[in-house]
């Protein structure tokens, strides 16, 4: 009988096992799939910040008076306040990186504890905190999916605003 029970019990409590590893099956499938969509607008709004903030700091150069321009008074205060905004915008833009690369952070350690999950799936061992790691990562999902948005938003915005400083800046020492 001892070796009855020495040969069952191992078998049920794979089974159960097995079966209590099945539970999560599908919520790691999902949070994966979501996970990877996730990413790839993650990355691409961060190579946007970079590549806005290139292009940005191309413009700044670009922003000086030639010395034998008489300007007047005037254009000289709107020119001031225009390189100011300009540098105001970089920082906002600098800013933004730094939240950026916060969230990237954080981004990096997400995606390791989902693949923990998945290698936890696959090899069988996960046990009832798998459930709070999962609802954890949907949260951490969801808010870095509205900071992508933001992030990407924010980026674009100052783009144009960036822009806008440079048009006017340049309008504003044209030869009339």
């Amino acid at each position: 009988m001892k070796k009855l029970i020495a040969i069952i019990l191992p078998l049920f409590v794979f089974v159960f096992a097995c079966k209590n590893v099945e539970q999560f099956r599908k919520p790691i499938e999902s949070l994966s799939a979501d996970w990877e969509k996730a990413s790839t607008s993650f990355t691409d709004a961060g190579t946007l910040v970079g590549s806005v903030q290139s292009s940005i700091a191309g413009l700044k150069d670009s922003l000086t008076i030639d010395p034998k321009l008489k300007l007047d008074a005037t254009k000289l205060k709107l020119i001031d306040s225009l390189k100011t905004s300009f540098a105001g915008n970089m920082d906002g833009l600098t800013s933004l990186a730094g939240k950026f690369a916060s969230l990237a952070a954080n981004w990096q350690d997400g995606t390791a504890k989902l693949a923990a999950l998945k290698d936890g799936l696959t090899t069988g061992k996960l046990d009832a905190s798998a459930l709070t790691q999962i609802e954890g990562l949907k949260s951490m999902l969801t808010e870095t999916s509205s900071a992508t948005t933001m992030i990407t938003e924010s980026a674009n915005t100052s783009k144009t605003q960036a822009m806008a400083i440079y048009d006017a800046f340049k309008a504003a020492i044209a030869k009339k």
